[in-house]
């Protein structure tokens, strides 16, 4: 079966909120799939997935510096061709749910 996993850096509980969102939207799909908080993701565990789901808080338009430097680190452990999508609500955001 196969596995996606869609992780996030969320500060208010929006972004976490549509990371949850599109998990259940995919599996909804009898698709495997999981949120990760990124502070808690480990890259082992990207190298196991097929897909790859990034989402970020955003501040003046621009994802947080933390989740720029977790997307380097998926560059230099050469996990590149798994991106599959890539979300982002900005500060201020409507809340979800």
């Amino acid at each position: 079966m196969p596995k996606v996993v869609v992780v996030y850096l969320s500060t208010s509980g929006n972004t976490k909120a549509m990371a949850d969102a599109i998990v259940e939207g995919i599996q909804s799909r009898n698709v495997e799939a999981k949120a990760m908080n990124f502070n808690e993701t480990r890259i082992e565990e990207l190298k196991d997935a097929d897909a790859i789901a990034i989402g970020s808080s955003t501040f003046y338009y621009k994802m947080l510096p933390p989740m720029e430097k977790f997307i380097e680190s998926l560059e230099k452990a050469k996990i590149k061709a798994k991106l599959g999508a890539a979300f982002a609500l900005m500060a201020g955001a409507v809340r979800l749910r």
